[in-house]
């Protein structure tokens, strides 16, 4: 939303920050998110669905720490802790953001609209990220003249939940130099 919000009010910012986001999917993500849709409408936010999001989200190096063991349940918790109603919305309005429902066929995907945002843009992606994968985000990077790519090695789709400290350098890094 903050890539729509860049490319039809620029004004309204000072700066965009993009963590682990897409302009577009890819087969695998669609289905991802397609497969949680159908599991979500059998099981509910159920413990099921909260493993299925957390093996997708994190990587097997950070679940397999204690300390990250115990960030990915605190994180099932809160997924849990979702209305199922309002998580397959989310659901669907990712996919329609991608371009992937029935009737968008034609529609361009918002990749095509990246160019037009103006602002000092910082993506952050992760090198191991399964569920959208960096080449996902290395669109946008590219697209928006003057981006900034930071790839978080070793990390997954939430870089903030393995890597806080790295995370809030890099994002501080940039406010700053945008903020002068």
């Amino acid at each position: 939303m903050a890539l729509a919000l860049a490319q039809r009010h620029p004004g309204k910012l000072r700066s965009l920050i993009v963590v682990g986001g897409f302009s577009e999917l890819d087969r695998a993500t669609e289905l991802n998110f397609r497969l949680r849709l159908r599991l979500i409408e059998k099981l509910g936010m159920s413990e099921e669905v909260a493993d299925y999001m957390g093996l997708w989200t994190l990587t097997r190096k950070f679940i397999n720490t204690d300390a990250g063991y115990a960030v990915m349940r605190a994180n099932q918790a809160n997924i849990q802790a979702n209305s199922a109603t309002m998580y397959r919305a989310f659901v669907e309005a990712l996919l329609e953001w991608g371009r992937c429902q029935p009737g968008q066929e034609q529609e361009p995907k918002f990749t095509a609209l990246l160019a037009s945002i103006k602002l000092p843009t910082l993506v952050v992606t992760s090198d191991n990220d399964q569920l959208i994968p960096k080449e996902l985000s290395n669109l946008i990077a590219a697209r928006i003249a003057g981006a900034k790519l930071v790839v978080m090695p070793g990390a997954g789709h939430i870089p903030f939940m393995e890597q806080p400290e790295e995370v809030a350098r890099h994002v501080l890094d940039f406010i700053g130099n945008v903020s002068r």
